[in-house]
């Protein structure tokens, strides 16, 4: 699966941000998602710091991550990108609010990427309201459109900073929760929340309908350096 990405550009000094995810070359996290009951879905994700470049103060991270599904350890789906700030704010992986299993169904096939860009600004504290965001994935097959997937972040606010314990540890961590709308033909409206750790990223994720009630979550399960 190739992916193509537009409107990530630009970072400033790594002395003014603080990076909510995995940090440091080498490193990579292992996530697992779950159903609403607690029980393995079987699908995991992925995420491996490939390269950490310095210059003139600056610092960009190359990521690399890969999705897969139960019963093998082969990747579904792989995408490659750049994690780094911009006016001394955090910039969010936009890729991660889209559904990793509608996106493997199109392995093989082109998928451009375009967002707005959400960030954590380095001081954060309860009842902050942070920035809307959206990403599209247009998938394209010999050069004709075959689906178009828009996910748009809504209402993004702190709610606590808190400890939270996952399989991989105990956190101090800043929870966010969030509106979220997806339209792939059709339109589907839900909310999120999670809970972000400095050098590490998000370590908990959890996925609610219009009332709230939990539709399943995902946890890191496994940090390895």
């Amino acid at each position: 699966m190739i992916f193509a990405f537009a409107g990530l550009t630009g970072f400033v000094s790594s002395d003014s941000c603080i990076f909510y995810y995995p940090t440091g070359e080498g490193t990579i996290t292992e996530t697992t998602y779950y159903n609403a009951k607690g029980k393995p879905t079987g699908s995991k994700m992925y995420i491996e710091v490939k390269e950490v470049s310095d210059s003139s103060g600056y610092t960009v991270e190359k990521i690399h991550s890969w999705y897969t599904e139960e019963g093998s350890d082969t990747a579904v789906s792989t995408v490659d990108y750049d994690v780094m700030c911009k006016d001394g704010k955090f910039l969010i992986n936009m890729t991660s609010y889209l559904n990793k299993e509608k996106l493997a169904a199109y392995e093989g096939m082109d998928i451009k990427m375009d967002s707005k860009n959400m960030t954590l600004p380095a001081n954060l504290s309860a009842g902050q309201k942070l920035d809307d965001g959206y990403v599209t994935a247009t998938v394209s097959n010999e050069g004709f459109t075959v689906m178009t997937i828009k996910v748009d972040i809504k209402n993004r606010k702190v709610d606590a900073l808190e400890k939270i314990t996952t399989p991989a540890g105990t956190f101090d961590a800043v929870k966010v929760s969030y509106d979220i709308e997806t339209k792939m033909g059709f339109t589907f409206k839900a909310k999120g929340v999670e809970w972000y750790v400095k050098d590490i990223g998000v370590v908990r994720s959890e996925s609610l309908n219009k009332k709230g009630k939990l539709q399943s979550y995902r946890e890191i399960t496994k940090i390895t350096k």
